[in-house]
Order: C-alpha cells, then sequence, then structure tokens
C-alpha cells in the first residue's frame, strides 16, 4: 500500500499488536515500531499485509510509557510528538536553522549552526510531567562542542551539558549542586551518539546512570529530581538562557520511569545492529506475511 496502512503485527499467539508507521516508502525502505509485550533474544512475531484490516491501529499506544516522543522527521517546523500527548517540540531561538537533515533514523533536526542560536522547546505552563523518576533518551550528534553546551535540559531541575573546564567530559545534573561528571569521547568528537540519562529518585536524593551506544559510562548519586516539569528543551537551557548547542537530534524519548542497563542497550541495539531483526519468511497462513524475530 502506498501508506503501510494495511501492515498488521501479530504475536506468536495471534494476538494483535499496536504499531506505528514512522516513515513508508512502498519501493524503497520504510521505518516501523512495534510494540512488543517481551523483548528478548528469540522472540518472534508476525508482519501481516494485504487485503483490507478489520480494525484500526491506535499507533500512539506504541508509546503509552512515555511523557513525549519526537521521531524528528519533519523537514522544518515543529516537530510532532508520537505519543499522542500533543507536546511538539517547536523551534525558538534563530528558527531558520532548524531544518531536518539526515539521521541514524531517516530525517534528524539540526537545532542550531555554529553560527547562529536555535533550539526545540516542549511544553511552556502546564506541567508534562509531574514524576521524579524519569529517562530521557536520544541520538546527538555535536557539529561543534565546547564549554557549557547545553544538550537537554529540564525545569524539574535536571539537566545534560558539556562540562565547563574539562575537554570530552559532560554532566548529568538534578536539584542542587551534585553535578557528577563523566567522559563521552565519541559524543565530543562529532559522532552520533546515543545517550540515555535515568534518574531514580529516593526520598532527597537520586541515582542517575548514563548510557553512550549502549555501555554504561556513569552511575552517581545526586538531589532528587523535581516535580516542576514544566518545560523542556533540546539544545539550549528550557528558557532560553545558557550557551546554545550546534547539534543534530534524532528519536528522542522522555519516558516516566527510571530504565535498567540492559533496557538502554536494548534501546541502543534496536536502531543501531542491522542484525537485532531476522526476518524468517514467508508465514504458511492464507494470508502474506512474514515471521521476524530477535536475535
Amino acid at each position: 500500500a502506498s501508506t503501510g496502512g494495511e501492515l498488521r503485527f501479530l504475536g506468536v499467539d495471534g494476538t494483535a499488536l499496536s504499531h506505528e508507521v514512522d516513515t513508508w516508502d512502498p519501493t524503497g525502505t520504510s521505518l516501523v515500531w512495534v510494540k512488543l509485550p517481551i523483548c528478548s533474544h528469540g522472540t518472534a512475531f508476525y508482519a501481516v499485509y494485504g487485503g483490507t484490516p478489520r480494525k484500526a491501529v491506535d499507533a500512539t499506544d506504541v508509546w503509552s510509557p512515555y511523557v513525549g516522543v519526537w521521531h524528528m522527521g519533519e523537514a522544518d517546523g515543529a516537530c510532532a510528538d508520537a505519543t499522542g500527548n500533543g507536546l511538539a517540540a517547536t523551534p525558538d531561538g534563530a528558527t531558520e536553522n532548524s531544518v531536518g537533515v539526515e539521521g541514524p533514523l531517516g530525517i534528524a533536526r539540526q537545532s542550531a549552526t555554529t553560527e547562529a542560536a536555535g533550539f526545540l522547546k516542549v511544553g511552556d505552563t502546564t506541567p508534562i510531567y509531574n514524576g521524579q523518576n524519569v529517562t530521557m533518551s536520544g541520538w546527538v550528534k555535536m557539529l561543534a562542542c565546547n564549554y557549557n553546551q547545553i544538550i537537554f535540559a529540564c525545569s524539574g531541575g535536571w539537566s545534560f551539558y558539556a562540562h565547563g573546564s574539562t575537554k570530552g567530559s559532560f554532566i548529568a545534573s538534578a536539584t542542587g549542586n551534585r553535578n557528577p561528571s563523566f567522559n563521552c569521547g565519541n559524543l565530543w568528537s562529532g559522532n552520533w551518539t546515543h545517550i540515555v540519562l535515568s534518574y531514580e529518585t529516593k526520598g532527597s536524593d537520586a541515582t542517575c546512570r548514563v548510557t553512550a551506544n549502549g555501555v554504561k559510562i556513569a552511575s552517581s548519586s545526586l538531589y532528587a529530581v523535581g516535580t516542576k516539569n514544566l518545560t523542556l528543551a533540546f539544545g539550549r537551557w528550557y528558557d532560553g538562557g545558557g550557551t546554545y548547542a550546534p547539534a543534530v537530534f534524532d528519536e528522542l524519548r522522555l519516558r516516566k520511569e527510571a530504565v535498567s542497563d540492559a533496557f538502554a542497550a536494548a534501546e541502543y541495539k534496536t536502531a543501531a545492529d542491522a542484525n537485532f531483526l531476522l526476518s524468517l519468511g514467508a508465514l504458511d497462513v492464507k494470508k502474506d506475511g512474514l515471521t521476524i524475530m530477535i536475535r
């Protein structure tokens, strides 16, 4: 089909699986996100196509554990939120610099250049999330990396930015001044890097774990994350202050819980490893389809 509208996914027991068609090319490569109840080595599911589906697909159900998901597939303007929560990421600052470019998962969003500031902003006065356990993840490519450039920032008190004095070093912060630094030379060097920041709050403290390209590179104790999560920004401080980051972003996600190191590694692998999924060929049923397995 020209839009992928006839495509359906089923579990091995025949249960329908929620999915979202991100990009569709009937003659080339398409990108579809499928929600699996279990995701581990050997998990199998079916892709079925042809005919007229009996039931419409709720694409937003794929992202039910998330506050916001931004595929960054738009050529310009606002970046839509795939969760259905209406939290579009809107260009701010030098908006003419916020344009679509090639990324690891199709089109990505360049928020600024090395000459002009620009960033993406989500939310304003209505809380986007009131919890203190949170995970921010996504693909980031720095076009030029200098001190104090802000990559992610939320008014709930947490942020991720380049260190103020050490080359190659970054800081994951929360409320207060217990802000540990760690090295991530791959990101500093201008390579696409998948970053996962996971904050787990217990009482007045929080544990922050940082994963880069599927490998944990830091775990530190911080003050508890705040609850006034009104505004989230990519590429600058949430109120437009601080040092902007000339960066490109792709597939950014804000999840309303802390995640394990294994989850962070799997999220990276689904996009970075071409062999993550294995097609086993046609189904032996009265409909066209493929059996797909997770390696």
